[in-house]
């Protein structure tokens, strides 16, 4: 799948929003790490036995699900 289409209007996007470039960068360079919520992960669990995911997936869902700050 060619996703460069995407990738190129993403990037597009940083550019004209200075404050997003920045936050972004702040992410990558480990200046804001993730806060997760607690309340968040266990309803995050709960939701798990209605999708049909493998064991990675479903940690990659409870932690982007409980994840406060990098929405």
């Amino acid at each position: 799948m060619d996703i460069r289409h995407i990738a190129k209007k993403s990037l597009g996007h940083l550019q004209t929003h200075p404050e997003k470039l920045k936050y972004i960068k702040e992410i990558f360079s480990g200046q804001i790490v993730p806060e997760f919520d607690p309340e968040l992960e266990k309803a995050a669990r709960e939701m798990l036995p209605g999708f049909r995911l493998n064991e990675s997936q479903q940690e990659a869902f409870v932690k982007a699900f409980s994840c406060r700050n990098f929405s």
